[in-house]
């Protein structure tokens, strides 16, 4: 102690060795205290800094577990307190720190792994590969950041391994430069494999010239060979990308790349057949196969045969396919196939006739079906597909010859109802009504059948003859019996057809069958309705009706309501109840929901002064309001999204004794819950639906569930409306058998639609025909709408086909979608198809059906059979558009005739009587650059501003990539500067970002950047609100 004590009076008397003394005494504790020992004295580690979980150390197990919690602060907290080092757990970390927005520290990080803890160096390809394709959802920006960050400090760190996956990252990123920095720093790595991975990676980030850039270094490197699989994703990724709408787009790279593939396959002498034969289905397939290309792609084929061997039997079909425009060439190359393959398969010669849909290809058509008649390969799959090239040619001389030749040969022909309509048709308008009854005679001699013949033969104006076929009909049927669906329906074609003669033979006979019902009467009554009420015909009608027990009455009036709101004249049907106040006769609730359901039904035929009218009638007439008439008002009232109107309906609803404070039927709250909705009142509906839950009045119906599901999708409230959807089947277990389930599903499945989710859409359809819930025309329509919108035209035709198993015909929006989608996957020949189909079955085409038919064969470069699209639209009534202009001029512009293109501009919309809109211009502009004729595209934008039209962003934005494609600096900056100038006038910004930047950059390598006072440009624009780089290098960020 007296040591000690001496020892502290030296340490007193010097400083400097008190500082020594306190340094030592800290590191031997440090020291000390960090040993494992010393830990478990302490508290056996369990009270040292812990986690959250209460332990020092964390197992690489633990430590992912937190990263799929997404607790990515405590991944960083976890990593110094690891056990174990793994590969895993250093790319959970890098992870992380992408997803706290830390790009910039993985570069660091990595770089210091590879020093504290060597062992995971040769796994850092897998922890780029974790950047690259990082476990959570990271920007690509935050990604091609850290993978810079990674390249400039930790490059040194990298093994070749893990050189090559930096090298892929920045690729599949579309870092061009970085690309080319990374080959630099790895150039003895460089092989034929390595840039096959680069240019694979391009690929994969749809970057089609650089990808065909390193594709072509390979074959360099290799000779021409190799890189097989490559070549034909680079093929069909061009074609793909010149399908998609290219307005104001990259089109021109993109319509550019297979050619350009092509020209590097040339000049290597690639001779892969298999690979040429693909790419050569794979471009026809999609439509984007001219004549040209396919004379390279057949040069390539035979070049790489021997002399006189034959090409591939799927190279041939592919070849009568695109030159089927070429009448000569094709039956050569077809007579070529069949020489070869003189037993082709089943399926061929049928799909060869399909892709034969254009009024030019009938004599190819006709040379494939004689040879297959030649050599006795017809059947009934055949014949059909050559009726339907046959009918888009205009044939009908021809289609009854055929059909003459089929039955003469004997060919068994099991036709469906939609061809044999279509033949019987085509005989009766070609005045063979004797071929008609053979053609009726070689399908189904069902009842429908039948009254399929005489609708078509009625449409025909052969009245005569269709009464004549019913009188078949009644000896092919000896008891006389005729069912009330098909009586109905001949009913309906002779009162369609103005025959009130054999409307009455009809009606007579279906009552001596005993099958009259109220539809027939309607049907019938619909000959009358649109006279005046007080007319000799409905009296005598009326007066039959009480002949055969139908009294005149509320309900006999009724009906004639209903057949004059069936027809749509309203005046006829106000007309019938001022007769009915006449006559004494009770206007009650029933004859006044008519009314409403009336205009529910023909919207366009309501507004404020008839709903107020209608409304007026319950007052008028003491009306005792029940829940069926309340419900049906509340239902049209929304049809008016008019808020005033509701709070009147419910005021008037109110003093005829219903009151919304006592509210007892569910019906009514879910009408009341759509009426809400469609007034933009979603919080008073939310409210409702409350009440509704703590009051307990009544349990929330399955139509009210409906209901608020349908408005939670309409105000975007998805997520709440599927909780909803839940309860609602948890709730109605075993009742899916139902219209309110029928409707809910179909809501939810709109859902998924507008959100482009067509798998989970298809799942919500599943799951309706496992619960057996009945499947409407809408949830149908629906289907096919959220698969075209995302390219499957395959699913898509399966759900139309749906439909007919379902016991449901295609109405207007399902054939006006599924040939929209069509057109969009560029299948031209089943888009047609389809709508011969659809005309076949009355149904009348509007705009967006032929406009979608003309953009289809625009798309596969037709001009005339464009041209025909057109006719037939006016024929049938629907003016051409803007929309149809737009089309017209793309295709002419793609097919290099601005000549044509420029006259659609002057004389359709002058011919059409409409003003060419912003859009329309734009469009021409696009396809004058595109041919090279900026000035043309310049040109345009005065002769805009003379008509009155303002340019858009759009239209700027493909002015200035003109510029940039044709290397104008002058009229590039002049385009910005008249935009700039524009913008104080309209109020909104008329650039893009991206394409300043783009311009900025074209100047900076033109050398022009002072010349055209870019730098004042720049300061404009900065004012302007855009947010642009003023710098003129190219320094790396």
């Amino acid at each position: 102690m007296e040591a000690l004590a001496k020892a502290y009076e030296m340490v007193a008397f010097h400083p400097m060795a008190q500082e020594i003394y306190l340094a030592c005494f800290f590191l031997l504790g440090f020291i000390l205290f960090r040993t494992e020992a010393m830990q478990k004295i302490l508290g056996g580690g369990a009270q040292g800094k812990t986690l959250d979980s209460g332990r020092v150390a964390c197992t690489a197990q633990e430590l992912q577990g937190l990263l799929s919690e997404r607790r990515y602060e405590q991944v960083l907290d976890c990593w110094p307190m690891l056990k174990n080092f793994t590969p895993e757990s250093l790319s959970a970390v890098v992870t992380a720190l992408l997803a706290l927005d830390r790009p910039n520290d993985v570069g660091l990080f990595m770089a210091k792994a590879a020093v504290n803890l060597p062992h995971l160096r040769p796994s850092f390809h897998k922890t780029i590969e974790a950047i690259v394709a990082p476990a959570c959802q990271v920007p690509r920006q935050r990604v091609l950041i850290a993978l810079q960050d990674v390249f400039a400090q930790a490059s040194d760190s990298l093994d070749s391994h893990a050189k090559v996956a930096l090298l892929s990252g920045f690729a599949k990123m579309n870092d061009e430069k970085y690309v080319v920095e990374a080959l630099a720093e790895c150039r003895n790595l460089v092989s034929s494999q390595v840039l096959a991975g680069v240019a694979t990676a391009f690929l994969t980030a749809k970057n089609l010239p650089m990808a065909l850039h390193y594709l072509e270094k390979v074959l360099g490197m290799t000779g021409g060979s190799g890189s097989e699989d490559i070549i034909v994703q680079l093929a069909c990724a061009g074609t793909e990308n010149a399908i998609a709408e290219q307005a104001g787009s990259d089109e021109a790279t993109s319509r550019s790349i297979t050619s350009d593939l092509l020209d590097v396959l040339e000049r290597f002498g690639f001779q892969h057949v298999d690979s040429l034969c693909e790419i050569l289905v794979s471009v026809t397939r999609q439509g984007r196969c001219n004549a040209a290309m396919a004379k390279r792609l057949e040069g390539l084929l035979r070049a790489a045969l021997a002399k006189g061997d034959a090409l591939p039997l799927h190279a041939y079909s592919s070849l009568v396919r695109v030159y089927s425009t070429s009448t000569g060439k094709a039956k050569n190359i077809f007579d070529e196939m069949v020489w070869f393959y003189p037993k082709p398969p089943e399926s061929l010669l049928p799909s060869l006739l399909s892709a034969c849909l254009s009024p030019v290809n009938c004599g190819l058509a006709d040379h494939i079906y004689s040879w297959a008649r030649d050599h006795q390969l017809c059947d009934v799959e055949l014949f059909s597909a050559l009726i339907k090239v046959l009918t888009v040619g205009k044939q009908p001389q021809l289609i009854c010859t055929k059909l003459e030749q089929a039955l003469h040969d004997g060919l068994s022909l099991n036709l469906g109802a939609s061809l044999q309509g279509l033949l019987v048709r085509v005989a009766v308008q070609s005045g063979r009504l004797d071929l008609a009854r053979r053609a009726f005679a070689e399908g189904s001699h069902e009842a429908s059948s039948y009254a399929l013949l005489i609708k078509a033969l009625s449409q025909s104006g052969h009245s005569d003859e269709a009464m004549e076929l019913l009188t078949s009909m009644r000896k092919a049927h000896p008891d006389g019996t005729l069912d009330t669906a098909v009586g109905n329906a001949l009913l309906h074609a002779c009162v369609s057809a103005g025959k009130e003669q054999e409307a009455c033979e009809v009606f007579q006979h279906m009552r001596g069958c005993k099958s009259v019902d109220q539809v027939s009467y309607n049907i019938f009554m619909k000959l009358n309705v649109g006279g005046s009420g007080s007319s000799k015909e409905v009296h005598a009608l009326l007066q039959e009706m009480q002949q055969h027990g139908f009294h005149e009455n509320t309900s006999s009036y009724n009906s004639i309501l209903n057949g004059a709101i069936a027809k749509g004249d309203f005046d006829k049907a106000w007309q019938t109840l001022e007769e009915m106040e006449q006559k004494g006769v009770a206007i009650d609730a029933y004859t006044v929901s008519i009314m409403f359901k009336g205009y529910k039904s023909h919207r366009q035929a309501i507004n404020h002064t008839i709903f107020n009218r209608s409304l007026s009638l319950i007052s008028k007439h003491c009306i005792k309001l029940d829940d069926v008439l309340a419900d049906v008002i509340l239902e049209v009232c929304g049809t008016l999204r008019d808020i005033a109107c509701l709070n009147n309906v419910l005021a008037t609803l109110k003093k005829h004794g219903w009151n919304i404070q006592r509210l007892r039927s569910p019906s009514t709250a879910a009408a009341l819950i759509k009426a809400y909705s469609s007034t933009n009142q979603i919080s008073k509906a939310r409210q409702l639906w409350d009440e509704v839950a703590q009051t307990r009045a009544f349990e929330p119906s399955r139509a009210m569930y409906g209901q608020m599901i349908d408005a939670l999708v309409g105000s975007r409230g998805f997520d709440e409306a599927l909780k909803l959807f839940e309860q609602m089947k948890m709730m109605h277990s075993g009742r899916f058998d139902c219209q309110s389930f029928a409707i809910a599903y179909a809501t939810i499945i709109k859902g998924y639609a507008q959100q482009k989710d067509c798998a989970k859409a298809l799942n919500v359809y599943s799951e309706m025909k496992a619960n057996r819930v009945t499947v409407g025309i809408v949830v149908l329509n629906t289907l096919l709408d959220a698969c075209c919108r995302v390219g499957d035209v395959g699913r898509a035709s399966k759900i139309f086909d749906d439909i007919k198993q379902h016991g449901l015909q295609p109405d207007l929006i399902s054939y006006s979608t599924l040939i929209k989608g069509y057109c969009v996957k560029c299948e031209l020949e089943e888009a047609l198809q389809l709508f011969g189909e659809m005309r076949r079955r009355g149904i009348k085409p509007d705009a967006i059906v032929f406009n979608s038919l003309l953009d289809g064969c625009a798309r596969k470069e037709m001009p005339s059979l464009c041209e025909q699209v057109v006719n037939d639209m006016v024929e049938a009534g629907v003016k051409p558009s803007n929309h149809s202009a737009s089309i017209l001029i793309k295709l002419y512009g793609r097919i290099q005739d601005l000549d044509a293109a420029f006259r659609v501009l002057d004389e359709m919309p002058e011919k059409y009587g409409f003003r060419p809109n912003p859009a329309v211009y734009t469009t021409l502009m696009s396809s004058c650059t595109w041919n090279g004729r900026l000035d043309l595209a310049m040109n345009l934008r005065l002769r805009m501003r003379e008509e009155g039209q303002q340019a858009d962003e759009k239209t700027y934005s493909t002015l200035l990539r003109g510029t940039l494609k044709a290397g104008s600096c002058e009229s590039m900056v002049a385009l910005m500067r008249e935009a700039l100038d524009e913008e104080a006038v309209v109020g909104r910004y008329l650039l893009e970002e991206d394409m300043i930047q783009n311009c900025l950059q074209m100047a900076k390598r033109r050398k022009c950047w002072e010349s055209q006072g870019l730098d004042e440009l720049v300061g404009k624009l900065t004012a302007a609100g855009y947010r642009v780089s003023s710098s003129r290098s190219n320094n790396r960020r």
